[in-house]
């Protein structure tokens, strides 16, 4: 993950953009994406179109097709971060069998693959 990061708190979650991959995109396909018109064009990158305050208060609709866009026309810079505690509560209980899980993406971790 670069070093150039936007991140921003959204009612269930956040969202992290790695603002260097975002520049080298051609698309922008997150802005198109965004029903709630949260995001705009900065330059070669993007920005917030509203205040953070408003965002978390329900201002992003949280249909993650910014997300989805991204994945499939953009550079893969953007990442919907939902936390999900039952679910990290599983992987506690497989880990603790000696099983293991495919499916997990631990606190700290980079969310763009190497």
């Amino acid at each position: 993950m670069g070093k150039n990061i936007l991140e921003f708190e959204i009612m269930t979650g956040r969202i992290v953009i790695d603002l260097e991959r975002c520049e080298q995109c051609e698309t922008k396909a997150c802005i198109e994406a965004c029903s709630s018109n949260i995001l705009s064009r900065e330059g070669h990158g993007v920005a917030l179109n509203m205040a953070r305050d408003l965002i978390k208060k329900g201002g992003c609709t949280e249909t993650m097709a910014c997300e989805l866009e991204c994945q499939l026309r953009g550079r893969g810079s953007l990442r919907v971060i939902l936390p999900m505690p039952e679910y990290d509560r599983f992987i506690e209980e497989v880990r603790k069998r000696g099983e293991n899980s495919s499916h997990e993406v631990r606190a700290g971790e980079s969310v763009w693959p190497s």
